[in-house]
């Protein structure tokens, strides 16, 4: 399941020419008509909205199988289905992969955070010799995630900090630390997802000599 997952995932993504083909719903050949074997797409009997693909198969192994794509909101997931019980309904690849669908777009959501956006819990960073020691720090470019429909963004860890090699004067856009979101993507959870740069939102200019022995004065006093 999890092959045919990242096999459908390569095709959507490398050949998307491939779902003019697929979003068809009947197709004019040497003067015949084919119809379609998804029955997810417009006209058929479990039509689902945003369903443009993907592939139909059966093997004495596998059973009835569906691999599906759909896209909503400018979001495109993929599914498998495999083993659907005919005996049920003739139908029921696409009924168990309407329901699968249906509970990945309700549940979960992309979520753009945009450049120059500060993440919660790490908004400033300590900037040694500056004006002002706690400077903002900001991403350093727009980055997009699934989440739960209640997550402002998935949850996240901390992999690379910097922030203690940082001292005044440095530049605008120097990177204090590299987070690592943990984003729910299924079975080609493998897919390389980018990991968002946090960096200085401003120039910083290093603090006058007697504001520096001002400060080391005040930590010996106390």
């Amino acid at each position: 399941m999890k092959d045919m997952a990242i096999v459908s995932q390569h095709i959507v993504n490398d050949y998307p020419e491939f779902l003019k083909a697929s979003k068809q719903s009947t197709y004019q050949f040497a003067g015949k008509t084919f119809q379609t074997w998804n029955r997810m797409l417009p006209g058929q009997p479990v039509a689902t909205p945003g369903v443009d693909g993907l592939k139909t198969g059966t093997t004495d192994a596998a059973g009835p199988c569906f691999a599906g794509t759909a896209i909503r909101d400018n979001w495109r997931i993929i599914t498998v289905v495999m083993n659907a019980s005919p005996k049920e309904n003739k139908n029921s690849r696409f009924i168990e992969t309407k329901k699968l669908m249906d509970a990945i777009y309700q549940t979960y959501h992309p979520i753009t955070l945009k450049k120059g956006q500060t993440i919660t819990d790490h908004t400033t960073t300590t900037i040694m010799n500056a004006k002002k020691l706690e400077q903002p720090i900001v991403l350093n470019k727009d980055y997009t995630y699934i989440a739960l429909k209640n997550q402002s963004y998935p949850p996240l860890s901390v992999i690379k900090n910097d922030s203690k090699k940082l001292e005044a004067p440095t530049q605008k856009g120097t990177v204090v630390m590299k987070l690592q979101f943990h984003a729910p993507y299924g079975y080609i959870s493998n897919t390389k997802v980018p990991e968002p740069t946090l960096v200085l939102k401003n120039n910083i200019e290093k603090a006058s000599i007697w504001k520096r022995l001002g400060r080391k004065l005040h930590l010996v006093q106390n």
